[in-house]
């Protein structure tokens, strides 16, 4: 190998060793984009699995929810339909009531109407005594007359 030769082997093999450097800085960059999107990623993925589990304890959450408002709902008509019974229950024994009211009025005005009634029996009676008291003494008297007459 000539001098020449050796000198343009030396040139080629610095501009090889200039490729390869760039070649390395290019290597380097991709594995440093590489590291970076892949952290990222790994990031991404991170986030996305604790708004899935953040997701599923929600729907959890919300099926509990749904569970309890179902259990309160069920009771909440258990007692409508006993405050229903109880209701009916309430007007049934008022309607008694009243009627039990309405007859102790009846009763209570039985007596006052019996002692109206024998108060105007009373009256009748003492004005009929002073008409039959009346008729006696004019049979007295008519009698009395008669027999002066001679009707005995």
């Amino acid at each position: 190998m000539t001098e020449e030769q050796f000198k343009l082997f030396l040139k080629s093999l610095k501009g090889i060793e200039r490729k390869l450097a760039w070649a390395w800085i290019v290597v380097a960059v991709l594995v440093i984009v590489s590291i970076f999107f892949g952290y990222r990623m790994v990031q991404t993925q991170q986030y996305w699995a604790a708004a899935q589990s953040e997701l599923d304890s929600a729907k959890q959450a919300a099926e509990n929810a749904n569970a309890e408002r179902n259990e309160i709902q069920k009771k909440l008509d258990e007692a409508t339909s006993e405050l229903k019974s109880v209701q009916s229950q309430l007007a049934d024994t008022q309607s008694r009531l009243e009627a039990t009211q309405s007859e102790l009025e009846s009763a209570e005005q039985a007596p006052d109407q019996a002692k109206a009634q024998v108060a105007e029996l009373e009256n009748r009676v003492a004005s009929l005594k002073s008409e039959l008291e009346k008729a006696i003494a004019q049979r007295n008297i008519l009698q009395t007359k008669l027999r002066k007459l001679g009707y005995h």
